[in-house]
């Protein structure tokens, strides 16, 4: 989608829905548009929970998102909704014409589903009313589901019963008790949650300790959109054929910043690709991490550090570190720093965080990743060598 229809799109929605907020969103190809909507103090709904437009069907893939209630909430009643042909009325074009919904616990056990939300009308219709959501139009294809969730962490799964590709956008609200006014503290589980105990946890953009799921532990709780991705034993897996996992744009530019990762390379690629956020294909505004040669390489476009250790196959897994301290590039290897260099900042502002795609490079030969990745973090800041030794020796 363009960027310009994506952002009327999200428009509309937010009218539709009547709810004050900003919006922000991102139109990068082939991935989902998410809506922030934050609460007013003086709004009488609770806020959207997540929201996300995206590509939906044979073409694009099964939309799957993810949702956490944290422990001591109690039971929280949601409202899960696949909005199709609820856009249309909207004014957008190639809509998906018929979605269906499937929520499953962490564990893999079905909590509900839905493919057409009158089934349940009257219960759909009070929740939609009481969150402050557009009414879906009497025998209409959307779906919803209205359930009492667990402290807990919780898979979404939206795809096309028809098997067509369309837009569909999905959308998560807390409902309020009947007669509650909704004005509460103004909290959002989407932004509740507990960062696992790491180097100034405050700091944290993202974590993915992909041991057992795709969810993001930091207190961001941020979408990740899995393309082909696979968990077991403790790891996500990339299988060096446009696998990826796909999370929203994270804010890097003209600042300090490290990402770290545990990584097991599983081929003989010499160049295979680790992280990218690309913005455009000029100096300092392509952000790509990468094994090059078999050795990592942190890159800004024409802004590049190369170390000389590589990270083979038989060495297991190896921890690695890009940072940039606002002098300098830095990679450090298993706690200890193996490459520095003065460098200008990375100015990249917008294009997702995508990790396990090689670059977006016509020049240099190179693969997807295909290996093993787990605990991966994206901080505010660079790390000090303390702080990288104590990640290093973490899950050794």
């Amino acid at each position: 989608m363009r960027r310009s229809t994506v952002a009327s799109a999200l428009l509309l929605g937010v009218l539709g829905l009547g709810l004050p907020g900003a919006i922000a969103a991102e139109a990068q190809g082939g991935g989902p548009e998410i809506v922030n909507l934050a609460q007013a103090g003086t709004s009488a709904n609770r806020p959207v929970v997540r929201a996300i437009m995206t590509q939906i069907g044979p073409g694009a893939g099964v939309m799957t998102s993810s949702l956490s209630i944290p422990a001591g909430a109690g039971r929280q009643r949601m409202l899960v909704r696949a909005a199709g042909p609820a856009l249309r009325a909207l004014g957008i074009s190639g809509s998906l014409l018929d979605p269906a919904i499937a929520i499953f616990h962490r564990t893999g056990t079905a909590v509900a589903d839905n493919d057409n939300w009158d089934s349940n009308a009257g219960e759909v219709a009070a929740a939609s009313a009481q969150a402050g959501a557009m009414p879906f139009a009497a025998g209409s294809l959307d779906a919803a589901v209205v359930a009492d969730f667990a402290p807990g962490t919780y898979t979404i799964q939206v795809r096309s019963v028809r098997g067509d590709t369309g837009v569909a956008l999905v959308e998560i609200y807390e409902v309020p008790p009947a007669g509650d006014s909704g004005l509460g503290d103004g909290r959002s589980l989407a932004a509740t949650g507990v960062a696992r105990a790491t180097p100034d946890a405050k700091q944290i953009l993202l974590h993915l300790p992909l041991s057992a799921d795709f969810e993001d532990g930091s207190a961001h709780q941020v979408v990740v959109w899995n393309h082909g991705v696979t968990i077991r034993d403790g790891a996500a897996w990339f299988d060096g054929n446009r696998s990826a996992l796909v999370v929203p744009h994270q804010p890097l530019d003209r600042r300090a910043f490290a990402v770290a990762m545990w990584v097991k390379v599983e081929d003989d690629f010499r160049t295979s690709g680790l992280v990218e956020q690309f913005s455009a294909n000029r100096r300092n505004e392509h952000l790509h991490l990468m094994l090059r040669d078999s050795k990592p390489h942190l890159g800004f476009y024409v802004n590049d550090l190369r170390v000389s250790a590589a990270v083979i196959p038989r060495d297991g897994w190896t921890h690695l570190v890009f940072q940039y301290t606002g002098r300098r590039q830095e990679i450090w290897i298993n706690g200890k720093c193996a490459g520095t260099r003065r460098a200008r900042a990375y100015a990249g502002t917008n294009g997702e965080f995508v990790i396990g795609r090689t670059p977006h490079w016509t020049n240099v030969p190179a693969h997807d990743f295909r290996g093993g990745l787990r605990d991966v973090f994206v901080y505010a800041r660079a790390l000090t060598a303390q702080e990288i030794a104590t990640l290093a020796r973490s899950r050794k």
